[in-house]
């Protein structure tokens, strides 16, 4: 590792750095997610997820690499996590370059410390970000880590054409007297989540909480990092999207529509209108997220929109304490984390 990195904790006091670092990165890597930004820690921050632990990488006094990351400290112990929620959210963020081996090193090495000085460590996951591959540097820095091989799906909005079905669901919608609007007003947050609400209860998805809808509808200085759109029919919202941008990709994050009114294709009225505009901001990518299997509804409806699939990783290092937990005690105690795969304890 090279001795002229240095790494530290980073906090508020380095939002400026870190904002600033993240949009640079962001030019030449699609992997620089929203999740990476302070807006987005301050929200899971405010939701009560962790505490936030976050470390930058210093070379020459300017910030090289990034690891964004939470510990949560339960009755069992601490976990770690880079990122909490599921999929291809970070690990380390750097640029493909000389230094970047001994950045991973070094921020890696951080975090496992750290974890290791906090009580009754019990496991440190991280997530390796959207197309990152260079999983070697990842194997030789954790060669002990448990591995689990994941799959995401993406669109790259330069070659994004929507595909005839779509084009004719696109219509039925505006034939039925859909129209699509931007605006928040002050019962826009709560129509919205009793639509998301009522969506999860239907198809068993864990739900988020409805601060979180709050957050991200009525956060200041919002409109960099978030576009919501929201369909209505005679007046009447039936249904909403809320995505997440960054400077290169924007994440599809929460869809919702009525039930009785989906034979109209509100949804696909607002996906095509979301795309369309986050291509008009200069987004190269679509990022769909992971989905449960290549079997289920959710992949194959992706897959209709000209979909391409990634990989990416989950790497665990154990400690002592995940011996004594099984399923029941990690999902009650440590929600949002990745403490190890159930199917392996």
């Amino acid at each position: 590792m090279s001795s002229s990195i240095i790494v530290r904790e980073m906090g508020k006091k380095d939002d400026a750095h870190h904002i600033a670092f993240l949009d640079r990165l962001a030019v030449t890597s699609p992997s620089v997610l929203a999740y990476h930004y302070p807006f987005h820690r301050d929200l899971l921050v405010s939701q009560g997820v962790g505490e936030a632990t976050y470390f930058g990488a210093w070379l020459h006094d300017e910030l090289v690499g990034l690891l964004p990351g939470f510990l949560r400290t339960g009755v069992h112990g601490t976990v770690y996590s880079s990122m909490p929620y599921f999929g291809p959210t970070s690990g380390v963020l750097c640029a493909r370059d000389e230094n970047q081996v001994a950045i991973h090193e070094a921020l890696l090495n951080s975090a496992l410390g750290r974890l290791r000085a906090s009580p009754d460590p019990i496991s440190a996951s991280f997530y390796t970000p959207l197309f990152f591959d260079d999983f070697e540097i990842y194997d030789s820095l954790m060669p002990n880590a448990t591995v689990v091989d994941k799959f995401t799906q993406y669109i790259e909005l330069d070659h994004f054409r929507p595909n005839p079905n779509t084009r004719k669901n696109v219509r039925t919608a505006l034939k039925n007297g859909v129209t699509i609007s931007d605006k928040v007003e002050a019962d826009t947050p709560d129509t919205f989540y009793e639509i998301y609400r009522q969506n999860c209860l239907e198809s068993g998805i864990p739900l988020k909480q409805k601060n979180v809808i709050d957050y991200l509808l009525r956060a200041p200085g919002r409109e960099k990092y978030v576009r919501s759109y929201f369909a209505y029919r005679d007046e009447k919202m039936i249904a909403g999207l809320i995505i997440l941008l960054s400077p290169s990709t924007a994440s599809f994050w929460i869809p919702g529509s009525l039930r009785k009114e989906r034979s109209i294709q509100p949804g696909t009225a607002l996906l095509d209108h979301g795309i369309r505009e986050t291509q008009s901001l200069g987004i190269r990518i679509w990022n769909w997220e992971s989905s449960p299997s290549r079997e289920s509804g959710v992949y194959t409806f992706k897959k209709r929109w000209g979909s391409q699939e990634g990989s990416y990783r989950i790497y665990v290092v154990p400690f002592e304490g995940l011996r004594t937990l099984g399923q029941d005690e990690i999902e009650t105690h440590y929600p949002l984390y990745f403490v190890y795969p159930f199917d392996r304890l």
